[in-house]
């Protein structure tokens, strides 16, 4: 019953949540047989039948998107929660603040998954915010449940984020899981 969205790169989140890989290639391919028919090419993935309800190239766009699907959820008295995944980069969006305020005001069954690798571009995080700047507050402030891991260790990871969707689950209102990972290559590999 859970929906996941994702960013601009979704092919990830696209195969974890049941995406089917042959579909993925003949979409990244231009091939009827894809995701999106072969129109969405690679940041347009969807396999609703999986709870992947899709994925926006637009910086921090699927964040809102994915806050209505967690109001459709409350609202039907469906029992899935919504799970975002987005960047840091994405994170310094206004429709993100404004998305965990909304998403805090009406105790939507909502996981953010904030993916930090401290680089939006070829910028990094030194260089964009102040040195007092905490994403531990904003969240907080805002009135989500914030929780820290290491994403590079799966099992930290796995952890954290069952604790959270369990909460969730039990009707504690949205969390915000910010994921530490190391970016290893070029933004564009």
């Amino acid at each position: 019953d859970d929906q996941v969205m994702s960013t601009h790169r979704p092919h990830g989140h696209y195969l974890a949540r049941g995406g089917e890989f042959k579909k993925l290639a003949a979409e990244l391919f231009g091939r009827a047989a894809g995701t999106a028919h072969g129109k969405g090419g690679s940041m347009h993935q969807v396999a609703r039948e999986a709870g992947f309800a899709g994925s926006s190239p637009l910086l921090g766009s699927a964040v809102p998107l994915a806050a209505g699907l967690a109001f459709a959820q409350k609202y039907q008295n469906k029992p899935g929660i919504a799970a975002v995944f987005y960047g840091d980069g994405a994170s310094e969006e206004g429709v993100v603040y404004e998305t965990y305020n909304l998403a805090a005001l009406y105790s939507l069954p909502m996981l953010f998954v904030l993916e930090n690798n401290s680089w939006s571009i070829n910028s990094p995080l030194h260089n964009r915010r102040s040195p007092n700047s905490s994403a531990q507050k904003v969240v907080e402030g805002l009135g989500l449940r914030y929780q820290e891991a290491n994403g590079n260790d799966y099992e930290d990871v796995h952890s954290k984020a069952a604790a959270l969707v369990a909460d969730i689950r039990a009707g504690k209102g949205p969390a915000v899981l910010e994921c530490k990972v190391y970016r290893h290559m070029a933004h564009s590999t």
